[in-house]
């Protein structure tokens, strides 16, 4: 008798249950085995990551925020390029190649406030001849520990030769800032310089005849006399010459993560064994000062990594070991380039090839399926029950069709809309409905909302042992306690997780310009498109403004504007949006609160755009009363000509409130109350998301696609014997692996 096949229901659409799904179906003659069976909430896929094409405005792309890929994105990069070889498009076709979808991006700037005056700081970031998701294990942590020492090594080499040929600006070799060396005396720095290259040679003499401990000590003696002697001859000028502060902070912030590395023995501990300290905590007390700690320098890790509790900037909030940890991956592991961009909205350039792989190997996807809650057995080891919301009906002919078709085509690309294809949905007259907010028609009833007012859905209930077999629980952590109260209730570690991790709300806008930046007077116009952060403005009435800036412009030729409208830049802005905690979220028949944090964000967009753009984009004032530097409204595209302020309407904006929206944050003594994917307490479910163990721990794409490793693994281990993928790079205990 041919044994019955296991089906797998996957909760959830973001990058880990994705992920999920697309190693699980990589087995070869998977379907032989299970079944698998995507449920998610609205229209598309994405989760943090969806985007959507804004079909009334010529099919302009509309993000939940800015999203960058990082060259340490190892696994992601994998997949990735697995999903684009797999797909094979024809070359004639957009985004045919991964190569063709990720563009290099090295140049970052980052904005200090010294004295009231905002300042730029290019970084420039070197390149390698390595390519993103390929290559083995990553270094051990000691083998990065001689990396960042020879760093500093670099740090004081590229400040001589810029010193002895007079220039003033370069950026570091291998490195997190630019190092200058203008107004230290030349003597003063050889010696530093040839201490530091004696040190080097005797370490790797002492290597050979020492046992660690005391090869460490004699490491942290000696980089602890350099910071001194350091500060001790540049004292009179450190808050007088730019240039100078910027030299001593970036020696004594590589100096204290290494000593801070050395002294903890995080070789033996690892990272973990410090993530009960916040970064900042940990970083003085290994010396860092408290000129460098309230530097860009930390600070570009927080915003990287919205690092405030509850979405507020005077609050810096992150787990040391965890800070650690992606400081070194994201500085010495990265490959190829420090960052790409995508080439089209993100749900386009990963979401749609991952999609389109999956539904011709035979994946199921239902849409408009919301989960409501998760209910346990009696003897609660096993999840008996999933209630599901089915927010919409497939009309027959549709049905017949094979389903609801998620996706359009824009310029010959399959993309994701922004709002449902309406004309596949028996509710549709119902879900066309249209409101006005904030100057926006938007629609009335949002199935992505946690606080929508629709009541057209039916409730469903899938059955274990007939509906489902295994269950991989891949929604957002900020979601679960309304999913799964009675698990939280009776399971000690869930609740431990939910009280020991935090999570926030975030903000984006996005502008369409007319100029591009050159025009809009960006100083750096020739060098790469500018992505910046630290920008931290300061708003009235308590507002959070929006810190970091990117110019997207590339994913231009990808939307449909006509002549007459044609934008020559697209600007995005993100960052923290201040705002409840979990436990204080309005209720959900509160429809109104979306709408109030929607004209919210509309106001912070504003007040940003007319007070604090002069130090960006200079060519694009025109003073308003009560505003003298507020931006020129006129050189915002808009089509229906709007005039002044009112133009802003015909731009976009979004408040990430919902509990699937929130971002997950990295707290001290929040990484040991993180379940693994296996520890959900149940035999026949699997957790997933950048919220579970993982071995990276923080909220970004590597994050959610290594969690979405792990639990293929788990599962394809328990089903065909050997895991899939069979490893995972830099995965959990990464830095015990040697170096191949």
């Amino acid at each position: 008798m041919e044994k019955k096949k296991e089906k797998i229901a996957i909760l959830g659409g973001g990058l880990s249950s994705i992920t999920t799904a697309f190693e699980l179906s990589s087995v070869p003659n998977w379907q032989e085995k299970y079944e698998i069976t995507v449920y998610q909430m609205g229209w598309r896929l994405g989760g943090k990551g969806a985007s959507g094409r804004k079909q009334s405005v010529f099919n302009r792309v509309e993000e939940h925020g800015l999203h960058i890929w990082f060259g340490f994105y190892h696994n992601a990069f994998d997949m990735i390029r697995r999903a684009y070889l797999e797909l094979d498009r024809p070359l004639e076709k957009p985004l045919a190649t991964w190569e063709e979808a990720f563009k290099p991006l090295n140049l970052n700037t980052l904005e200090e406030k010294v004295d009231d005056e905002w300042m730029h700081w290019l970084i420039n970031f070197p390149t390698n001849n390595e390519m993103p998701g390929e290559g083995g294990e990553l270094l051990s942590l000691q083998d990065y520990l001689s990396v960042a020492t020879q760093f500093v090594n670099e740090i004081l080499r590229e400040g001589l030769y810029n010193r002895e040929k007079g220039f003033t600006r370069y950026g570091c070799l291998g490195a997190i800032l630019v190092v200058f060396a203008i107004g230290l005396e030349l003597s003063f720095l050889k010696l530093l310089l040839n201490i530091v290259h004696v040190f080097s040679k005797v370490d790797h003499w002492l290597h050979r005849i020492f046992h660690l401990p005391f090869r460490h000590r004699v490491i942290s003696k000696t980089l602890s006399h350099i910071i001194k002697r350091l500060r001790q001859r540049l004292e009179d000028t450190l808050e007088e010459d730019t240039d100078t502060r910027r030299l001593f902070v970036s020696v004594d912030f590589a100096i204290a993560n290494i000593r801070g590395a050395i002294e903890d023995n995080l070789i033996e501990n690892g990272f973990d064994s410090i993530d009960h300290m916040e970064y900042r905590d940990w970083l003085k007390k290994h010396g860092a000062t408290d000129l460098t700690l309230q530097s860009v320098i930390p600070k570009y890790l927080y915003d990287l990594a919205f690092a405030y509790e509850d979405g507020d900037m005077s609050r810096p909030a992150f787990a040391a070991g965890v800070a650690f940890h992606c400081l070194l991956r994201a500085f010495f592991t990265f490959k190829g380039n420090y960052m790409y961009r995508m080439q089209a909205g993100m749900g386009d350039t990963i979401f749609t090839p991952l999609y389109l792989i999956m539904k011709e190997r035979g994946v199921k996807f239902e849409f408009f399926h919301k989960v409501k809650s998760l209910e346990m057995s009696d003897d609660k080891n096993e999840i008996a029950q999933i209630i599901i919301e089915r927010q919409a009906t497939v009309t027959q002919e549709q049905e017949a069709k094979g389903g609801y078709d998620p996706l359009i085509l824009v310029k010959d690309l399959e993309c994701w809309p922004a709002e449902p294809l309406y004309d596949q949905l028996v509710e549709k007259e119902q879900l066309k409905e249209k409101i006005e907010v904030a100057g926006q028609m938007i629609p009335k009833y949002n199935l992505e909302s946690n606080w929508t007012p629709w009541q057209g859905g039916k409730t469903i209930t899938l059955n274990a042992g007939e509906d489902f077999d295994r269950v991989v629980l891949g929604i957002s952590l900020p979601a679960l306690p309304s999913i799964c109260k009675s698990i939280f209730e009776a399971k000690p570690a869930w609740h431990n997780m939910i009280t020991k991790n935090n999570t926030i709300q975030t903000q984006a806008f996005q502008l369409w310009f007319r100029p591009d930046v050159a025009g809009l007077g960006w100083p750096f116009w020739r060098d790469e498109p500018p992505i910046m952060s630290e920008y931290d403005v300061e708003l009235p009435l308590e507002q959070s403004g929006m810190n970091t800036w990117a110019d997207m412009t590339q994913v231009l030729i990808r939307e449909c504007w006509p002549d007459e409208h044609f934008p020559n830049q697209i600007t995005y802005f993100c960052g923290p949006l201040k705002g409840p905690g979990l436990e204080n979220l309005p209720p959900e028949d509160d429809y109104e609160f979306p709408h109030k944090q929607f004209a919210r964000v509309k106001k912070i967009t504003s007040l940003m755009l007319k007070g604090h753009m002069k130090h960006l984009w200079p060519n694009a004032i025109k003073p308003m009363e009560g505003y003298p530097d507020a931006l020129n409204w006129d050189l915002l595209v808009d089509a229906e000509n709007r005039e002044g302020e009112e133009r802003l309407n015909s731009q976009f904006w979004r408040a990430n409130i919902d509990p699937t929206e929130r971002y997950v944050l990295s707290v001290p003594n929040g990484t040991a109350a993180r379940l693994r994917t296996e520890q959900s307490g149940f035999h026949n479910m699997y957790l997933t998301g950048d919220w579970i163990y993982n071995g990276l721990n923080v909220g970004c794409v590597e994050s959610a696609v290594m969690s979405g490793m792990l639990t293929s693994q788990a599962i394809t281990t328990a089903v065909f014997g050997e895991p899939t993928p069979k490893h995972i790079v830099g995965g959990i205990d990464w830095w015990k692996q040697k170096k191949h």
